[in-house]
């Protein structure tokens, strides 16, 4: 469906490549555009790829390539400022409008959440039983979203990118407007699959005080930023961590520990 490369262009030197399928490689290469626009007017702190050049007949457009190192690498159970910093970006991400991109209510992540639960059924039965009743109670207590803010939509640590003081997001293939609390705990939840320091075994760290210490800083520093109201947050939390448990089963990556944290 899709190949990143790193190459160099005769015209443009080295960027970033990638290959789409043919239907959707077009939509793929403007929505950098258009996010490349929206970062530059607003003068955020946080760098984006821009568009360089798109050949339709090969299906392969060409972006900007960002440096850095990506911030999973450097997190471990003592990053209170790091996350804390994160948090800032994610929430300065959220102040910008979400017009003109696509609209995504939380009525999507309702009936995402039901196909997880679903899959979860199917293929690990036992663990579905502790589920009993969430498909109920997520759709009694769905929130209505405040506003439409801009979300990046699949927001892992290691999109972002940090070389010193300066900062980089990358991906935004799921950008859309709608719920920003979405965005967090999509976050929140991908650290036991995303960060090297928390995975397998280790992702047990984050089910006690040091996952609570680290989330509470990343919260800080969102909501420190002018970030939102959080009491949405549980709903969510509940939806991306269907969401990530589905994943691993998708796509064959279950580690028990970090499987049985999230289902906890």
């Amino acid at each position: 469906r899709r190949l990143p490369l790193r190459v160099r262009h005769p015209v443009h030197g080295h960027v970033l490549a990638k290959f789409k399928r043919r239907s959707r490689a077009a939509e793929a290469h403007a929505l950098i555009g258009r996010v490349a626009a929206l970062f530059a007017g607003a003068r955020l702190p946080i760098g984006v790829s821009r568009p360089v050049a798109f050949e339709p007949v090969r299906s392969l457009y060409f972006q900007s390539l960002l440096e850095g190192e990506d911030v999973a690498e450097r997190l471990t159970p003592q990053s209170h400022d790091l996350v804390g910093t994160m948090g800032q970006l994610h929430a300065a991400l959220h102040a910008l409008p979400g017009t003109g991109f696509p609209v995504m209510g939380n009525e999507r992540w309702l009936s995402q959440a039901e196909n997880d639960l679903a899959l979860l059924h199917c293929l690990r039965p036992a663990d579905a039983v502790r589920l009993a009743g969430v498909d109920t109670l997520l759709r009694a207590r769905m929130p209505v979203a405040a506003r439409a803010a801009f979300c990046q939509g699949d927001l892992v640590s290691y999109l972002f990118l940090v070389a010193g003081s300066d900062w980089s997001l990358t991906d935004f293939d799921l950008c859309h407007a709608g719920d920003p609390i979405r965005d967090i705990a999509i976050f929140l939840a991908s650290l036991c699959y995303a960060v090297p320091a928390f995975r397998g075994a280790r992702a047990a760290v984050l089910a006690g005080t040091v996952g609570h210490s680290l989330l509470q800083a990343y919260l800080d520093g969102y909501q420190g930023a002018g970030g939102g109201d959080l009491a949405p947050l549980p709903w969510h939390r509940v939806c991306a961590g269907l969401y990530y448990l589905a994943l691993m089963l998708k796509k064959d990556r279950v580690e028990e520990i970090a499987f049985g944290t999230l289902l906890d």
